[in-house]
């Protein structure tokens, strides 16, 4: 072991990747007292809380809160630190896990003793999330450029019966009432899939009660802004069509040797890529997870941190934790005083889904994640 500072990659500047930043400097298991070169990489200088987008593309007055300036945070907890952290605008479009090197979209490349990959997924429609290849500009000026489509459109389908989807009908429904002409394809037997029929039932009255058409078993082939095409080669025409039904994970850069089928990253059950133990995969992208941000917080994190004190800090003494399942907690706004949702099960009542998330889709909570 020499003295030099280990160099550890981050790639992503989302929820992932503040959570590994805030574990690296947070660490009190550095028994070799290492210091550490960080670097994170991301498109975007700025972290987007895109659990409130939903909401923002209506009330877009909002979007400053929304918004976190990545260099700003990672400064702050690099503070009173012996670690050194830079942040690189940019994608990493090749990473070398027996080189140990990543190439940047700026033409860099940047050698690294352990690497985190953080990088997460995209949406179909930019609004929804930060785009892989393109900063906050980018994603600010689709919300905007959605909510003005929104507002001139006098028959709306949105495709996608999962959460986002229902959420995003909702709010369109909420802000439009009976002005609009506003139908859901949810592509499945109900909407929300993943909680069982009840909750699809009753999202689907309460979908209807803000004038929604909730349509079910009817999948889309394909689609432009203005049609779909089914299935059955039936097409139909709106005035906008939204997407809102598939996430693929930014992962194009790793080999596929490391990845399952759908792309995610494949690792044991401390976050490791088998085979290069020096890489940790966490968030959105691990194959294992459940892609949702109560997953994150409470089954990886703890994970996470052990392994990162294993790994990177060479604390052999560490207990590794592995990932567990945090349970199905799923809270799913039907515009700003109603929502259907579970926790392990339990259903929550409507006024508590308010409370918690319908009446500001967390945005009051935000920079609790991301600054």
């Amino acid at each position: 072991m020499t003295n030099s500072p280990k160099e550890v990659i981050i790639v992503g500047g989302s929820f992932a990747g503040i959570l590994a930043a805030k574990a690296l400097l947070g660490s009190k298991k550095n028994v070799h007292d290492l210091k550490l070169n960080i670097t994170l990489i991301s498109p975007s200088e700025y972290a987007f809380f895109n659990i409130a987008s939903p909401r923002v593309v209506f009330e877009q007055d909002k979007l400053d809160a929304v918004v976190f300036d990545l260099q700003k945070t990672l400064q702050k907890y690099a503070k009173n630190t012996s670690h050194t952290v830079s942040f690189i605008k940019g994608s990493v479009e090749h990473a070398d896990l027996e080189e140990q090197t990543v190439l940047v979209s700026n033409g860099t490349t940047l050698k690294y003793d352990n690497i985190i990959i953080a990088s997460g997924t995209r949406s179909v429609n930019p609004a929804f999330k930060l785009d892989n290849h393109n900063d906050i500009d980018y994603t600010i000026d689709s919300i905007k450029k959605l909510g003005e489509q929104i507002n001139i459109a006098k028959s709306i389908a949105v495709i996608g019966g999962g959460a986002t989807g229902v959420e995003f009908v909702a709010e369109i429904a909420f802000n439009y009432g009976k002005e609009k002409d506003i139908t859901l394809f949810t592509g499945s037997s109900y909407p929300i899939p993943n909680l069982n029929k009840s909750y699809g039932d009753k999202a689907t009255k309460k979908l209807e009660a803000l004038n929604v058409k909730v349509v079910n078993n009817k999948r889309a082939k394909s689609y432009t802004d203005t049609t779909i095409e089914f299935n059955n080669g039936i097409v139909e025409n709106f005035d906008l069509v939204i997407a809102a039904h598939k996430h693929y994970p930014n992962t194009e850069y790793l080999p596929k040797a490391v990845l399952d089928k759908d792309g995610y990253v494949d690792t044991d059950e401390n976050y490791r890529i088998k085979k290069y133990h020096n890489a940790i995969a966490l968030g959105d992208v691990l194959s294992m997870g459940m892609k949702s941000g109560v997953d994150l917080a409470h089954g990886q994190r703890p994970g996470v941190e052990t392994t990162i004190d294993y790994e990177i800090f060479e604390n052999s003494s560490v207990k590794l934790k592995s990932y567990k399942k945090w349970g199905n907690i799923l809270l799913v706004p039907i515009g700003k005083n109603d929502g259907v949702g579970s926790a392990c099960g339990i259903p929550f009542p409507s006024f508590l889904i308010k409370i918690l998330k319908s009446k500001d889709f967390m945005i009051s909570k935000a920079s609790e994640n991301l600054s």
